[in-house]
Order: structure tokens, then sequence, then C-alpha cells
């Protein structure tokens, strides 16, 4: 990267950190302050982490499935952490409206690492299945720039540059007999006070969360990325998403594997 394109990268990567601190959004940056490709989004991405100075408990993943990735016009996954004051354990929760005023929800399946997954070369399903627990989850995004990126692969860059649109994570109860879901066609509600459910996500684009799991830690692992035991990790939702208002009650229900109440006051 050269000098110029470095010191765009710490410029954009302080601007966002300053509204993830604030709460107040920023307009889009010019074309010469957009990532040109992954490496300056991940440069971006790396110093905004350093600039929050949260320690790191997760990861978070979209673009998770070949559908997905069409749908929205991206070439790989959309990844981000999940910082440790921002992950959630529980089945019913109150959490500060102020913090997510901005924030959509997403119902997600997710893992939580049993045993440390170091930097390694390729792993298989097989290898990462028996050290993990998979978890109903849902995932709050929002994005700290003011206006909508950009269709396709920029505005993948610079969603990646704001780790990955994350805002929140919260794990709900862990799934029994994982290898018994049929997770493309499992039925997923989430409501906002009741109302209507948002539109599932149809098979062609959720992801099989396994599969999406192990595309991350080798992912991860190929950026020299290690993952330690206790990490949560979330790989795409299974529903359109809904707004979190204050005052409002949100609720995914993920039928006999449980559900999670999110209530923003």
């Amino acid at each position: 990267m050269t000098p110029d394109r470095r010191d765009a990268m710490e410029h954009l990567a302080r601007l966002l950190a300053a509204a993830w601190s604030s709460g107040r959004a920023i307009p889009l940056p010019a074309p010469d302050g957009r990532p040109r490709d992954r490496a300056e989004a991940y440069a971006a991405q790396a110093r905004l982490v350093e600039l929050i100075g949260a320690p790191v408990s997760g990861w978070k993943a979209g673009a998770t499935s070949e559908g997905m990735r069409a749908r929205d016009g991206q070439d790989g996954l959309i990844t981000g952490r999940v910082f440790a004051p921002r992950l959630f354990f529980g089945s019913s929760l109150v959490l500060p409206a102020a913090d997510y005023a901005v924030a959509r929800a997403e119902p997600e399946f997710a893992f939580v690492l049993a045993a440390d997954l170091p930097a390694a070369g390729p792993r298989s399903v097989a290898q990462i299945a028996p050290l993990v627990r998979a978890h109903i989850a849902i995932e709050l995004v929002a994005s700290r720039y003011a206006e909508a990126t950009p269709w396709g692969a920029e505005g993948g860059l610079l969603g990646l540059a704001d780790n990955g649109s994350g805002a929140a994570l919260i794990i709900g109860p862990a799934i029994a007999q994982p290898d018994r879901v049929d997770y493309l066609n499992h039925p997923v509600t989430l409501t906002l006070n009741g109302g209507t459910p948002a539109p599932q996500s149809p098979p062609d684009i959720r992801a099989q969360p396994f599969a999406a799991l192990t595309d991350v830690v080798n992912h991860l692992g190929a950026r020299g990325i290690g993952l330690t035991a206790g990490m949560a990790i979330t790989v795409g939702s299974a529903s359109d998403t809904l707004p979190t208002p204050a005052g409002g009650v949100l609720k995914a229900d993920f039928g006999a594997l449980g559900a999670i109440t999110l209530t923003f006051a």
C-alpha cells in the first residue's frame, strides 16, 4: 500500500471510530477516500479496531452463500469483529435503545468455540464441527455511514472498512442436535411488537451454517488471524431485517430450537 493510500485508510478509520463512539453517522467518503480493494478495506478495519480499543470476542460474517453474494454483488465474505461489550448471551434481554437507534436485527445461526483454532492451513467441516457449539442468535447491524453504500463490490469494501456493519451479537440457546436441523428451510419468525413477520430468506440465499463457519475460519486463517475458545461467530441471516426502535420488543422465534426476545429501553 502506498503512503497516500495508507493515509487515506487511516483517515477513514478515524472517521469511523468517531462515528462508533459518538453514534453520529458520517458522510460517505469521496471516491479517493474509499477502499480500492480488500487489502485496503482490511487495513481500515484493523485500524478502526485499534482505535475503538475494545477486546474482540468474536466475528460476524455476511455474504456467506453463493446466492447471497450474487444478490448483493459481492465477490467474497464480508467479515467484522464482535467487541466484548457488544456480545450478549441469553434468551430475554433488555438493551439500551440509545446504542441501537439506527440498528436493524437479523435472526441467525451462530457458533461458540469450545477450543482454540490457531491460524493454519485450510480446515474441513469435519475438523471444525466437533470444536464448536451451535446456537440460535440475533445480530444487530448498523452502518456508520449517513447514506446508503453503493450496490456491489464498492459498497462491500466500504462495509468491510466499517467492521462489516456490525453493531452487536446476541447468542441465544444452544441447539441440542445441530446435525438434525434443515438450516436452509428451518422456519424462523422475526417480529417487532408482535407485528407482521419479516420475510424469511429463501434456501438459495441462506448459508449452510457449518460450511459457512468453515469458510470464515479458513478465510481468517489465510489472513493470519486465529480464534480462541469462547469466541462467537455468526454466519448469515435467516430472514430480512427489522428495525430496533426505542420501546420496541423484538422476537426471533426459531420454533423447536427456541426464541430470543430483545427489549430496547
